[in-house]
């Protein structure tokens, strides 16, 4: 079964996740040697990040790869 991924809902659940974890998108950039217009872009829905930055973003504000990419998070 092929599952699309919802990129508004995954927009917002990296925000919240970055302002909850107290990250900054400059300190996101930094944190996984990206530039701080891809954190932008990510932030707004208009990229996904890669499956390893994706990964790296779940690490470093210590949330689930679910919770980045679902609706509900437990």
């Amino acid at each position: 079964m092929l599952v699309a991924l919802d990129t508004r809902q995954t927009a917002v659940n990296i925000l919240t996740s970055m302002q909850n974890a107290g990250y900054s998108p400059k300190m996101t950039a930094d944190s996984l040697s990206v530039s701080v217009q891809s954190v932008y872009y990510w932030m707004r829905g208009e990229r996904i990040p890669s499956y390893e930055n994706m990964i790296a973003l779940s690490v470093l504000f210590k949330v689930q790869l679910e919770c980045l990419l679902s609706y509900t998070c437990t």
